[in-house]
């Protein structure tokens, strides 16, 4: 019976090519700076990008910024991921919301609601690897069907002992650096993204020095 030995050979055959697929891809520049950008989003793509085992549902982008004319001043936070599937909408995380003991402040707002409230209840880092979970605060958040509720952190306050986790280590190590930069420098992003998104449903909006970039990703081939 040779049916059965072809069919597991063409099963490995698509298993293999999955498993080689690179990274989304998506570029865009203004008159001061040019970013490309590449986007991790599988659980396995992330687990081998950073050689540690992370929780579902953090995806990373890998950034490179060069300045074209001047020097060009970086903030992680001048980053937004968007998907146009369902609306979700954040800031970077910092290392120690993914990997750390950190009590982290988050304020949710709501856009493209009437009444919009906000809840800065804290944060834990879940740790080593955990995700993080939002304990009661003060306010909660108030809006229609429309609304789309963003995640931006405000404080942290890290526990010492932390320097011994290795995925945390490698987070930061690996993190976009907040400097002014003068030549091409890259590093990583990361971000919470639940459930399946296509590559073209991801975008990545820029707000920042020199005005708004959008980057809307697409599979590399």
């Amino acid at each position: 019976m040779r049916f059965p030995a072809l069919a597991c050979a063409a099963l490995f055959v698509c298993a293999a090519a999955a498993a080689t697929k690179g990274p989304a891809a998506a570029s865009g520049e203004n008159s001061l700076f040019r970013i490309d950008a590449k986007l991790y989003k599988d659980h396995e793509q992330v687990k081998q990008l950073l050689g540690h085992d992370i929780e579902k549902g953090i995806v990373v982008i890998e950034v490179t910024i060069t300045p074209k004319q001047k020097p060009v001043e970086i903030w992680r936070d001048d980053f937004i991921i968007r998907s146009d599937k369902d609306g979700q909408k954040s800031e970077p995380y910092d290392p120690g919301q993914i990997a750390g003991n950190s009590v982290l402040t988050l304020i949710y707002s709501y856009e493209g609601a009437a009444v919009a409230q906000e809840d800065r209840g804290p944060v834990w880092g879940g740790a080593g690897g955990g995700m993080p979970g939002r304990l009661p605060g003060q306010g909660g958040g108030i809006g229609n069907t429309a609304a789309v509720e963003k995640a931006s952190a405000t404080e942290v306050h890290e526990d010492p002992e932390e320097v011994t986790n290795p995925l945390l280590r490698v987070l930061r190590e690996k993190i976009l650096p907040e400097k002014k930069i003068t030549e091409p420098v890259t590093g990583y992003l990361y971000y919470p993204l639940e459930g399946k998104h296509k590559p073209k449903q991801v975008w990545l909006h820029y707000v920042g020095e020199g005005g708004k970039i959008d980057l809307r990703f697409h599979r590399s081939h």
